[in-house]
């Protein structure tokens, strides 16, 4: 059976390509990525999302605008079915203080050095309560992410 992961995005548009990206390219190398199959300003989950986060090996946070509503809900939801979470969360981006501190998210900068970025991306991914299969995917999905999202700084930069 391939590694499921669900993905928590709270992403502004321009970063939205490279979070699509990232589940085309953990696809085509066998994993099964999932995200919320309706988002809506409403903070309840559906029970297909709720059994999807259940179902999943782990949970994945990619923060890089504030979390609305159902976002929120998702990383909550995932902390109280007590899946492993790892959240990259761009730096300045808040997250609720309960959320912040529990979630033990990784903080990048745009423009950052990729290697400063994967550095704290692998500890964190050390700590986590999760199988080793479990910690290498996401420590994989996560340091594709970042370059994905350098790449698509550096396209913009060239334009």
């Amino acid at each position: 059976m391939a590694f499921a992961l669900f993905l928590v995005p709270s992403v502004g548009p321009a970063d939205r390509a490279a979070v699509w990206q990232l589940q085309l390219l953990a696809d085509a190398h066998g994993f099964a990525v999932r995200t919320s199959s309706a988002r809506t300003a409403l903070t309840s989950l559906s029970a297909a999302d709720q059994a999807a986060i259940r179902q999943s090996d782990a949970v994945l946070a990619i923060v890089t605008a504030p979390p609305g509503a159902h976002a929120l809900a998702e990383i909550r939801f995932t902390r109280r079915a007590h899946k492993p979470v790892l959240a990259l969360v761009e730096q300045g981006v808040g997250l609720p203080p309960e959320l912040a501190s529990s979630l033990r998210a990784v903080a990048f900068t745009r423009g950052e050095d990729i290697s400063r970025v994967a550095s704290p991306i692998m500890e964190r991914v050390r700590t986590m309560e999760a199988s080793k299969e479990a910690r290498t995917a996401v420590a994989w999905l996560l340091v594709v992410g970042v370059a994905l999202f350098t790449l698509g700084l550096l396209a913009k930069s060239t334009d």
